[in-house]
């Protein structure tokens, strides 16, 4: 994504949408599968920052 399009930030608000709108145990399933979303969220925005 950020080769592409030059930042990851846009996951990273997507995830915190996520956040917001799902408690931890409805979040979709593809989502639950993964890290949790802080630390995804913190991966996409440190990568920002290389």
């Amino acid at each position: 994504m950020k080769q592409i399009y030059g930042t990851t930030e846009p996951a990273a608000e997507m995830f915190m949408l996520f956040k917001e709108a799902y408690p931890e145990d409805g979040l979709p399933a593809w989502v639950k599968s993964h890290p949790d979303l802080d630390a995804r969220i913190n991966r996409l925005r440190s990568d920002n920052r290389n």
